[in-house]
């Protein structure tokens, strides 16, 4: 299979780490713990914590839910414009 290219890997991924920056940071004011968040980096008074992106799980995600969104298509209905719909869902 042909790997998806790095530009569009960069797109999907890029907000999703930067949300889950984000999302980290406010889960642990929720527990009034005090951080400053630096790039991929969150610092707690006792250590850093290293937000790293993992396109690995996305490209595996992307590699396994289109074949079984192509398949769920086939299978739901026969007009060709609905299978496009469910297979780009």
């Amino acid at each position: 299979m042909i790997p998806a290219p790095q530009v569009l890997l960069n797109r999907i991924t890029l907000p999703l780490h930067v949300q889950t920056l984000k999302v980290t940071a406010a889960m642990l004011n929720l527990f009034d713990a005090p951080t400053i968040r630096e790039g991929d980096v969150i610092t707690l008074p006792s250590m850093a914590l290293l937000i790293s992106s993992d396109e690995k799980g996305i490209r595996s995600l992307l590699l396994t839910l289109l074949p079984l969104s192509i398949i769920l298509g086939y299978l739901v209905d026969n007009r060709r414009w609905v299978r496009s719909v469910i297979a780009l869902a």
